[in-house]
């Protein structure tokens, strides 16, 4: 029973096939939401979830409460900032100079063409073909 996808709404209980089926139950029966970003990465059971108004929602994600991690460079919000380093390490690009002279400041930028403008601004940037090539 633990593993069923049971309705959190106290004395609803109903039980549905799938979370996707438990998050439109839980939107049309009750008028709550559930947190899609803790509904794919929570390890819990689904009596164990936590269910919002729409404001409470948007406190649970962006407000006070600042329970998921935003991108500064793309606005996604992630889990846990495990998720957005990965995230920064993987789709955006970063400046290898700030990041010597501040290791834990965010230095990451949108994409290469980003990443050039600042080095144009804040560093020295060859103008020689050959390392424009190489960037």
């Amino acid at each position: 029973a633990l593993l069923e996808q049971r309705c959190p709404q106290a004395g609803c209980g109903k039980v549905l096939k799938a979370k996707a089926d438990l998050r439109r139950h839980v939107q049309e029966a009750h008028n709550l939401l559930l947190c899609d970003i803790c509904l794919s990465h929570q390890k819990a059971f689904s009596h164990e979830y936590r269910l919002f108004d729409k404001a409470g929602l948007w406190r649970h994600q962006r407000g006070e409460d600042k329970s998921h991690p935003l991108c500064k460079i793309c606005g996604t919000l992630f889990y846990s900032d495990d998720e957005l380093a990965e995230h920064c390490r993987h789709r955006h690009e970063r400046c290898h100079l700030c990041h010597r002279q501040q290791p834990h400041a965010f230095n990451y930028h949108r994409d290469y063409h980003a990443l050039e403008a600042h080095f144009r601004t804040a560093h020295f940037l060859c103008p020689e073909a050959v390392c424009q090539e190489a960037k």
